[in-house]
């Protein structure tokens, strides 16, 4: 192909095709606002090339309008829906194994309505269409095309109907069936995941990479709704491209024991991961020398290195009135859950999104009697923890001294080389009573105690472990 996709180095400038940006077309059965994972990615694709300067057009036989209609051109072919009425008739043949006289008049109209869109661009991304069996006539549309070269077309690859047990018997010897599993030369073919091309490998002979896996991509802020508040705070401290995040929701005063938490920051550091300590409350309001432990805690989180690591978030103001900046929603954004008028516990996650433990002072969660003080057996209210987090909770035995939470960090956490085969915790809380503990929230968090029970003996049971 004589044009060829340049962008200079070192710049985020759309991909230039013949000096202007690369025109994208995206293709699928469907679009928004009809729901479905396909159409979901892309949309999500839509947007984010678009606000990369990139113009964008979909093509889909049903949809529309689009939620953000500046965002990509829309144009809506009738055959390529999965679902029209020619088309479902020719695919009840072709399940049959027949091909009725009907396919080569649908596969010449799409040639005909598509080749007049497709000359407005320069590269075609279709999603599933060249894999899946739904409009076989469409399929064997896009490979006439693609013989032309003209434009690029890449095949986003989720699904494959001859690997899939249910479609199986639907799929048969000979075109246009054998279409859906042969690698067209023209094609670059895009796999969600490792599984997909491994399969598409052995069923097609095609000699692929893994360069040709790109997973599905997740929006760690929208998927967890935070506030535009909790949104600018996440983007500027640059929580999400952190290991780990901790969290010390408390006031600052010295009954805290918040160089404990610094400590641990620095047992996290030192296992060669990056981390955030956010410590959310303000000074303590009563005592006049609240400002002079605060000074204290900044000397300390000097001497270890972590000034770009520890955040004293009430330091934030919001505005001219100097309004504190971690309100309730705030900071209930950053635990990942609802408000606390509509709490429902921890909001699930994504794997690199459930990271943020909670570093503080001692915590007795309600419902949890004081050991030693005629509050009944503290283990069986461990053992209720589980019901929520089962293993996911752990504990180590907190030895005398500041120096004991970094190591405990440490011992959890591993060498750096073991990070890809672990996986923390949604949410701990470094307790200097020797318990590493879940912490959500603190109304419900009797029934939260079993999950630590399994790490525990008889000695902890009756010793001081939670105060």
């Amino acid at each position: 192909m004589s044009k060829r996709l340049k962008r200079s180095p070192g710049t985020k400038a759309p991909l230039a095709w013949a000096g202007g940006p690369a025109r994208v077309g995206l293709l699928h059965y469907t679009c928004p606002p009809i729901i479905g994972g396909v159409e979901t990615i892309l949309y999500e694709q839509a947007t984010r090339l678009a606000a990369r300067g990139y113009p964008v057009t979909i093509l889909s036989g049903r949809g529309g309008p689009l939620p953000d209609r500046k965002a990509a051109k829309l144009v809506i072919i009738p055959e390529l829906d999965s679902r029209e009425t020619a088309v479902s008739a020719v695919r009840d043949a072709l399940d049959r194994g027949e091909i009725p006289s009907e396919f080569a008049t649908l596969r010449a109209n799409i040639i005909g309505r598509l080749s007049t869109e497709l000359a407005e661009l320069d590269v075609m991304i279709v999603h599933n269409a060249l894999t899946l069996h739904f409009n076989l006539p469409l399929t064997a549309a896009l490979w006439t095309l693609a013989d032309t070269n003209r434009p690029r077309i890449i095949s986003w690859v989720h699904d494959i109907s001859w690997l899939n047990p249910i479609y199986r018997p639907w799929m048969h010897d000979g075109e246009p069936w054998d279409l859906l599993r042969r690698q067209h030369q023209n094609v670059t073919s895009i796999f969600v995941s490792t599984q997909r091309l491994e399969e598409w490998r052995d069923l097609s002979g095609a000699k692929l990479d893994a360069s040709h896996v790109i997973p599905n991509g997740i929006d760690p802020a929208a998927l967890l709704k935070l506030s535009p508040r909790a949104r600018e705070l996440v983007t500027r401290l640059g929580l999400f491209s952190a290991d780990i995040v901790m969290l010390a929701p408390v006031r600052i005063t010295k009954r805290k024991n918040l160089e404990w938490a610094i400590d641990a920051a620095a047992g996290v550091r030192a296992s060669g991961r990056t981390v955030q300590l956010l410590i959310t409350g303000p000074p303590g309001p009563h005592n006049p020398r609240s400002l002079d432990y605060v000074a204290d805690l900044k000397r300390h989180t000097e001497r270890l290195g972590l000034q770009e690591s520890v955040r004293f978030l009430f330091e934030e103001s919001q505005g001219p009135s100097g309004d504190y900046a971690v309100d309730a929603a705030t900071l209930s954004d950053l635990y990942m859950r609802d408000p606390p008028q509509r709490q429902r516990g921890l909001r699930p996650a994504p794997r690199r999104s459930r990271h943020l433990p909670r570093a503080g002072r001692r915590h007795r969660p309600a419902g949890v009697p004081r050991s030693g003080a005629g509050g009944g057996d503290l283990g069986a209210g461990l053992r209720r923890l589980s019901r929520v987090y089962g293993r996911r909770a752990w504990c180590h035995r907190f030895g005398p001294g500041p120096a004991a939470p970094s190591r405990a960090w440490r011992a959890r956490l591993g060498p750096d080389h073991q990070r890809a085969a672990r996986t923390p915790p949604d949410v701990a809380h470094v307790s200097h009573y020797r318990v590493l503990i879940p912490t959500t929230n603190p109304s419900r968090t009797g029934p939260l105690l079993k999950a630590v029970s399994p790490f525990l003996n008889a000695e902890d049971s009756r010793g001081t472990l939670l105060g």
